[in-house]
């Protein structure tokens, strides 16, 4: 199994610490302190691993295969497809329904931007995601809650309580001029967006 990238990060930086370590000190004690904290992160490593790869069996068993067009995100349980065909709101809403899927509903939004972009590339633009405005704020398609105006996973300059539908924003300026957002929005009958469904794992 290839291991998720943040715990090739964690055995990297145990190894980089260890050889510090061993290179700045030179006292018996110290050193015995070092391989215990050592042998303390490599531990933790190992309970990481055995919860990914568990959490991976799982998620295949429930249908999320590659194979199948499914990613997931490290370290998270929920289960994403990319459809590129341009859709209007509505429509990509309708494909998801028809797909048995739901429309999405990001948990970490930064996160799947940033992979849909190094899965994908930075065209097309952005992709529908499952919410849209009301002029309260958008509401989630999933459970009804709201992405708020003041919410940090808006583009600078956003009008939150705008009536259009949600887009996560996936090309490369986008993410150059917003680091921390994730979010922008176009008119919920534009037809020239992807859309991002979400395989339910209950």
């Amino acid at each position: 199994e290839k291991l998720p990238n943040n715990l090739e990060e964690t055995l990297s930086v145990i190894k980089e610490k260890l050889l510090s370590h061993m290179e700045e000190n030179t006292n018996q004690e110290d050193m015995v302190k070092g391989v215990k904290e050592m042998k303390m992160n490599i531990e933790s490593m190992e309970n990481n691993i055995i919860t990914a790869l568990n959490m991976s069996s799982v998620l295949l068993q429930k249908g999320c295969s590659e194979k199948k067009g499914f990613f997931t995100l490290p370290g998270s349980k929920q289960c994403f497809k990319v459809f590129k065909s341009g859709s209007n709101f509505e429509e990509a809403e309708a494909n998801c329904r028809k797909e048995g899927l739901k429309f999405a509903k990001p948990f970490n939004a930064v996160l799947l931007r940033n992979h849909i972009n190094q899965r994908y590339g930075s065209s097309p633009r952005h992709y529908f995601v499952g919410a849209r405005g009301d002029g309260t704020g958008y509401k989630w398609i999933q459970g009804g809650s709201y992405l708020m105006p003041g919410s940090p996973l808006w583009f600078t300059g956003a009008n939150g309580k705008s009536k259009h539908c949600l887009l996560l924003g996936t090309n490369d300026d986008f993410m150059e001029r917003y680091p921390t957002a994730a979010y922008t929005y176009t008119s919920c009958g534009a037809t020239n967006f992807p859309h991002l469904c979400e395989l339910i794992m209950e």
